[in-house]
Formats: structure tokens, sequence, C-alpha cells
């Protein structure tokens, strides 16, 4: 037994990287469904460029920064199965947004959507809400380091007017343990 005891011990240290030494492999921490549609009059000048867009605001309640995820990507007809990938190296607002998924704080996220023509309208609750399947006890991701948030578009559907849609995917977050939650002290 304290042959095995010592193996077990030895495999561990072998076979696991110490957060110091390399990057921890990211896995999905949570996979959420997202379902938008609308419609309206529209105007004179119909567009196909339909937006979608996660939001979350920080900061004191006085001056709340609001930080935003895919804001400049356009979903048309025939998008299915594309990947949306927000990560530090092509949205500015990555870092702030991580940093409100992981601070142990239950805030409020949006999801909104709409095309130019009609308007947009969205949804928000709590992180803890929306994301059900999320890791651990928290109300959010606190004890993670988020590496990326991906919106897959399962489906998109755009009226031949450019007056009504429908959207349907699913919202990733990918990321590992952090250094601070595998020892146990929390986030810094």
């Amino acid at each position: 037994m304290k042959k095995l005891a010592v193996a077990l011990v030895i495999c561990v240290f072998v076979a696991c990287k110490d957060p110091a030494t390399g990057p921890q492999p990211s896995t999905i921490l949570a996979t959420e469904p997202v379902a938008m549609g609308g419609g309206g009059s529209g105007s004179s000048t119909p567009s196909p460029d339909l937006k979608f867009w996660l939001s979350m605001h920080g900061g004191p309640d006085t001056s709340r920064t609001r930080y935003t995820l895919f804001a400049q990507a356009i979903i048309r007809d025939g998008d299915e199965g594309r990947v949306l990938v927000a990560n530090a190296n092509n949205e500015p607002d990555f870092s702030a947004f991580a940093m409100l998924l992981t601070d142990g704080i239950d805030e409020s996220i949006a999801y909104t959507s709409g095309l130019p023509t009609i308007g947009f309208g969205g949804t928000a609750e709590n992180e803890s809400a929306f994301f059900v399947g999320r890791p651990g006890a928290g109300p959010d991701f606190a004890g993670y380091a988020i590496d990326s948030i991906e919106f897959a578009i399962d489906s998109v559907w755009i009226s031949p007017g450019h007056v009504k849609y429908d959207l349907m995917g699913r919202v990733l977050v990918a990321g590992h343990r952090s250094d601070a939650g595998a020892s146990g002290r929390g986030p810094s």
C-alpha cells in the first residue's frame, strides 16, 4: 500500500504540469444556450447585418463601465456552425470581462441582438442564473482563469426583407483553474 501511495505521488508530480512552469490546458467551464429573435417594420434601407454581443458592467455604481464582446461581429444567413471567439488577443474588453466573470460577485451579464433596421433587444441575468452549469459553488468562475469566450451559432434566419430574424447558439466559457484557485487562496 505504501509503494502504491509513493507511486501515485510520483505520477502526479511527473504527469501534471506545475502552473509556474507552463500553461494549463483550457477546458470548457460552461455552455449556455441562447435563443433570440425579433421583428419590426424596418426602414427604407434594410440591412442583412445581424448583430449579437455579450456585455457586463463593472466598477462603482456611480461610474459603472460597460464591457462588451462580439460587438463588431456581423452574422448573416448561412452562418450556422460559425464560432465567434473572444480572447485577450482580439477583444479589447476581454480582460475586464474575464475579471468580472472570476471576481466572486454575482454581476449581471446581458446578451443582445438585432438588425440595425429594426433595433436591438436583449436579456440580462445574474451570472449565477445564466451560467448554471459552471464549476464550483460560487456565483461565477472564481478560482478559474478565463482563456476564451465563444458564441457558437447553431441556427440563424433573417427574413427576405431583413425585418425579422431568429438566432440560436451557445455561449461557451473556456478556462482553467487559476493558481489562486488551485491553492485554495481564492482570487487575488
